[in-house]
């Protein structure tokens, strides 16, 4: 997986990187988790917190909450079948 421009590109597949996904966020104001957001946390998953906050502001990505971090890693690197944060029903992709 590789950002290019405004886009993530899987193999032949590409999505806008600011495309919700269905991974809602429990904090307020920001109902779903963007694409890029839950990439980059996936990169930057060995960071310490401080470290990734200031990755993802020099990155200009959208950090994902430290409360979401443990169970959508779960989720992303397969160790969790699902997450309750999971609601399709907003998802775009």
């Amino acid at each position: 997986v590789k950002l290019v421009g405004d886009y993530l590109v899987f193999g032949r597949v590409r999505f806008p990187r600011a495309a919700p996904t269905a991974y809602r966020a429990s904090t307020k104001g920001k109902p779903f988790y963007p694409v890029d957001a839950l990439w980059f946390l996936l990169q930057k998953q060995s960071l310490k917190p401080g470290e990734y906050l200031r990755e993802c502001t020099s990155n200009q990505m959208m950090p994902v909450s430290r409360p979401d971090q443990r169970a959508l890693l779960a989720y992303l690197n397969g160790t969790a079948d699902s997450s309750p944060a999971i609601d399709m029903t907003g998802a775009t992709i």
